[in-house]
């Protein structure tokens, strides 16, 4: 008895198939001459007994020779062409605005001052837009005896922690705001003038979606030269109330219709702080304000406050 090639069981070497796997020729027979039939052992290369080759040799490749490829040589012209260039054709400028679409834009054919006139606004479009934006805040917000209206969604700490105060670095004093619940407003100060002129406003209205809010004014500015201008202003800013502090940061405006970005107007990032009464300890002294303003953690939106 042997085993199976297959599966390793005993089997007989009269089984033609294995019992246990069913493979056929469980024992594989021995090997035998190709040419005498006589038995042989698979480790030999001829035939003892006839001289029969029993494994065959390697067939000989004969070895084949590869051809390289022709190489170029490349030639080069005594006088090579110059590279011949196409103008493209001229860029046409576009003007892009990102003015949200609240006014129609509007130019100024004759604008009533130029920077030639010596006065010391910023002007744009003809116009100190600059200058305008933030007397808008600072100046009529100091103005003696401003009244104003006010409309949509207020913080309710406006109406409940005011007065709110000020001040005004240009005209060193204090000023402060009350907003009633009723939608009325009024403001306490002493400073409606600036360098060459007085100012008067009316029609002052802001209205909140908070923590943006929108404050729309006409303004009349009389020079000391005796001309006068008036402007209609749409100012579009950020809120924000940090114990006690209220800040305002100016998004953009409109003057007369014209669209302003912050950055165009110079005050990107800069913010106005108006404190409460209660953090003003019932003082209305700079120091106090300037105390309160940094004592309290800035928003995000702040870089700078003016005054302090």
């Amino acid at each position: 008895m042997t085993g199976c090639y297959a599966c390793g069981q005993e089997v007989s070497e009269s089984h033609v198939f294995c019992p246990f796997c069913g493979v056929n020729e469980p024992i594989p027979s021995a090997p035998s001459c190709p040419n005498c039939a006589k038995e042989v052992d698979t480790a030999w290369v001829k035939c003892p007994m006839c001289g029969e080759g029993l494994q065959s040799e390697p067939a000989y490749i004969e070895p084949q020779s590869y051809q390289s490829p022709p190489v170029s040589t490349p030639t080069f012209s005594p006088h090579p062409s110059a590279p011949v260039f196409t103008p493209s054709p001229p860029t046409q400028q576009v003007t892009l605005t990102t003015a949200p679409p609240m006014y129609p834009q509007q130019t100024y054919a004759a604008p009533p001052y130029t920077e030639s006139s010596g006065n010391p606004m910023l002007w744009v479009g003809g116009i100190g837009a600059v200058v305008i934006v933030i007397v808008i805040i600072v100046w009529i917000i100091a103005a003696s005896g401003s009244s104003f209206t006010w409309t949509g969604d207020l913080d309710d700490r406006v109406t409940r922690d005011g007065p709110w105060h000020t001040y005004d670095e240009d005209c060193d004093s204090m000023s402060r705001m009350t907003y009633d619940t009723d939608g009325s407003g009024k403001t306490k100060g002493a400073c409606n003038e600036g360098d060459g002129f007085t100012m008067e406003a009316e029609n002052e209205n802001e209205h909140y979606t908070w923590p943006t809010s929108q404050l729309s004014i006409d303004v009349t500015y009389n020079y000391d030269s005796g001309e006068s201008v008036s402007l209609h202003v749409v100012m579009h800013a950020r809120n924000a109330i940090v114990s006690g502090v209220w800040f305002l940061v100016v998004e953009y405006a409109y003057v007369d219709g014209d669209y302003y970005s912050a950055s165009d107007l110079g005050v990107s990032g800069d913010c106005f702080a108006f404190v409460s009464d209660d953090k003003m300890g019932g003082s209305s002294s700079f120091f106090n304000w300037d105390e309160a303003v940094g004592d309290v953690q800035w928003p995000s939106f702040c870089d700078s406050v003016f005054s302090y």
